[in-house]
C-alpha cells in the first residue's frame, strides 16, 4: 500500500512538470524511442505554442515558434548556443481558420560564432535561398561570383539540361549545354521545344537561330522572303520588314534609309551596280523607268576646245554632205544608236555643246562675209 501511494505521488509530479515546463529534454536510450519498428504508426515529434499562460491560453501570435530543433557543441571549454537551426514559425495569428506557418533553416559559416538563416519554405509553398521575402517559387538572393555562383549545374556527362514541360509531359522545352571541349567553337548552349532545337548560342560568342554552325556573330536560317514570311520580320507597330538572303520588303509605308538623321547612304561602295526596276544592272545605277529631279549635276569635260586655233572646223558643205549620207550630224550618234544603246548625258552634253561652238564659229564666218559683200556693194555706188 505504502509503494502504491509513493508511485502515485511520483506520477502526479511528472504530469505537473510536464504541464507547466516550457521544455523537455529528452536522452535517447535506444532507437526505440523515435522510430516505431515492426510497422505500426511512425513517432511524431510535435511542439505545441499558444499565448497568455498555462492556465489561460491565447491564440498563437505571427512570429511566434512553433517547434525548433537546434544543434550545439562542446568547444572545449563549454556547450555554445544553438549552430544550427529548423525552426518552424506561425506567420499568422492563429485562429480556427487560418493557421499560416513557415520553415526556415540557419547554419553557422566556418570561422565564425553566428547562426544565420540561409533558406526558408514561405507559406505560400515560395522557397528562398538568402531571400527572406521570396517573391518566386524559388529565389536565391547572392551577390555571385564565379567561384561562388547563384546557381551551379554540373554533370559527369558532356552535357547539362534544364527541362520546362506540362504536367503531363506533352510538350517540353530544354535548355542544354556542352561544355567538354577544348575548343570556345565547339562548346554550345541550345534551346528546344519538343526535341527541335531552335537556338544555339556558341563559345565563340556566335549565335545562331534555325542553323546549328553560325559563322558570324548571329546568322538567322529560315524561309525565303515571300512578302509575307521570311527569315527575319522586324515589327514595328503597324510597320513590318522581311528579311532574307538578299531581299528586304517594307511592308507598310514603303523603305526609308538613312531617314532620321543627315548622314550618308552608300550603294555598292564594294564595286557592284545598283538597279532600280532592274534585275541586271550593268553600271554605277541602272534605272528602268523614268527618273524626275529638280537639277542633276553631270561632272563631265566641256567643248572649249571648238575654240582653239588648231580645230579642224569642217566646211558646210562637208557637214551638208555628211548630213545627206548619215542622217545625223558628225560626231552625234544616231537615233538607232541612242535607241539601242542609250545616250551617255555628259557625253551627249559635250557634242551638243560642240556643235553649238561650231554654229558660232560658223556664224562668225558668215558675218564676215556678210560684212565684205556690204563693204564691196557700198564700194560699187
Amino acid at each position: 500500500m505504502k509503494k502504491l501511494f509513493i508511485s502515485t505521488i511520483i506520477l502526479c509530479l511528472l504530469v505537473a512538470v510536464g504541464a507547466f515546463s516550457q521544455s523537455v529534454q529528452l536522452t535517447p536510450i535506444n532507437d526505440e524511442i523515435l522510430v516505431t519498428k515492426y510497422g505500426g504508426t511512425p513517432p511524431n515529434l510535435a511542439g505545441r505554442r499558444t499565448g497568455g499562460s498555462v492556465a489561460s491560453p491565447t491564440a498563437t501570435t505571427a512570429s511566434g515558434g512553433l517547434v525548433t530543433f537546434s544543434g550545439r557543441g562542446y568547444t572545449g571549454s563549454n556547450f555554445t548556443a544553438d549552430k544550427a537551426q529548423i525552426s518552424m514559425t506561425a506567420d499568422e495569428l492563429f485562429s480556427p481558420t487560418a493557421n499560416g506557418t513557415r520553415i526556415t533553416f540557419s547554419t553557422t559559416l566556418n570561422g565564425t560564432t553566428s547562426l544565420t538563416e540561409r533558406m526558408r519554405i514561405d507559406n505560400n509553398g515560395k522557397v528562398g535561398i538568402g531571400a527572406t521575402n521570396p517573391l518566386a517559387r524559388l529565389q536565391i538572393t547572392h551577390d555571385g561570383t564565379d567561384s561562388d555562383p547563384h546557381l551551379r549545374l554540373h554533370t559527369t556527362g558532356s552535357f547539362s539540361r534544364i527541362n520546362w514541360t506540362t504536367a503531363t509531359n506533352v510538350h517540353l522545352w530544354t535548355a542544354q549545354s556542352y561544355l567538354e571541349s577544348a575548343t570556345a567553337a565547339s562548346n554550345y548552349w541550345t534551346l528546344e521545344y519538343d526535341g527541335i532545337r531552335h537556338l544555339y548560342v556558341k563559345g565563340d560568342g556566335n549565335v545562331g537561330i534555325g542553323t546549328s554552325t553560325p559563322d558570324t556573330k548571329l546568322q538567322v536560317v529560315g524561309n525565303e522572303n515571300d512578302g509575307i514570311d521570311a527569315s527575319l520580320k522586324i515589327t514595328s507597330g503597324a510597320q513590318s520588314m522581311l528579311f532574307d538572303g538578299n531581299e528586304i520588303d517594307a511592308l507598310s509605308t514603303g523603305l526609308y534609309l538613312n531617314n532620321n538623321t543627315a548622314l550618308n547612304v552608300i550603294l555598292a561602295q564594294g564595286g557592284g551596280n545598283v538597279g532600280i526596276g532592274t534585275t541586271t544592272p550593268n553600271n554605277k545605277l541602272d534605272v528602268l523607268g523614268i527618273i524626275r529631279a529638280n537639277e542633276v549635276i553631270v561632272e563631265t569635260g566641256w567643248a572649249d576646245y571648238v575654240f582653239n586655233e588648231d580645230y579642224n572646223l569642217k566646211p558646210l558643205d562637208e557637214v551638208e554632205a555628211f548630213i545627206k549620207a548619215n542622217k545625223h550630224l558628225p560626231s552625234v550618234p544616231s537615233a538607232a544608236s541612242i535607241q539601242d544603246k542609250g545616250a551617255h548625258v555628259a557625253e551627249l552634253m559635250t557634242k551638243m555643246m560642240e556643235k553649238i561652238e561650231e554654229l558660232t564659229l560658223y556664224s562668225i564666218q558668215q558675218k564676215k562675209e556678210i560684212d565684205a559683200l556690204k563693204k564691196r556693194l557700198d564700194e560699187k555706188k
